[in-house]
């Protein structure tokens, strides 16, 4: 059995609308004296704590773990999540994309190879959605209005309600896994290596 002599402190430190920007484990915290201030970018802030960063709307928009480089995130103006972007796609100039349908359900997912700048919102102004009307093989039958995907991978479609999807946007290989749903009937997803 360990026993402890001395307590060991987790500090959480907010902005002034309430929102988590800090929070500094025990190990950063005994390296910090009481009477200093600290830039994000200076140890050890940046090598051991957890940073958050928010827009005017208050949604996270950079998010820091210890040993990590910082994580962007680029939302439209419905607040969806569009475009994701850690450190090791940042050296390559690709973004995660996670693209809804009018429900908000998530239809596509892949990369991209958008340039773009978390810090200017660049979605702000619109909505960006998927639509499948089947035509477009490229994007598994889906059509993104809101945004142009650049060189986008899809590694992933989603499709829901109907079969209508079968024989149409290249769709090659699928798993049909039923799910409830509180506002529509049973639904299908298929997934797509």
């Amino acid at each position: 059995m360990i026993e402890y002599e001395a307590h060991i402190y987790t500090y959480t430190v907010y902005d002034q609308y309430g929102h988590v920007s800090c929070v500094i484990p025990p190990a950063a915290a005994d390296q910090m004296t009481m009477s200093g201030s600290y830039a994000e970018t200076s140890s050890p802030l940046a090598d051991e704590c957890y940073l958050y960063h928010y827009d005017k709307h208050g949604r996270c928009i950079y998010k820091k773990q210890p040993g990590c480089e910082p994580v962007y995130i680029i939302y439209d103006q419905a607040d969806h999540p569009i475009l994701t972007q850690d450190g090791n796609q940042r050296t390559i100039g690709i973004w995660t994309f996670n693209i809804p349908n009018a429900f908000g359900e998530t239809v596509l997912t892949g990369t991209c190879k958008n340039s773009l700048s978390y810090t200017a919102d660049p979605l702000a102004a619109t909505t960006v959605l998927a639509t499948w009307d089947g035509s477009n093989d490229q994007l598994k039958g889906y059509v993104v209005s809101g945004m142009t995907l650049t060189d986008p991978m899809i590694r992933r479609a989603y499709f829901y309600d109907d079969y209508r999807f079968l024989g149409h946007g290249n769709v090659s290989w699928m798993q049909r896994t039923p799910k409830l749903r509180l506002r529509r009937t049973v639904d299908s997803k298929l997934f797509l290596k």
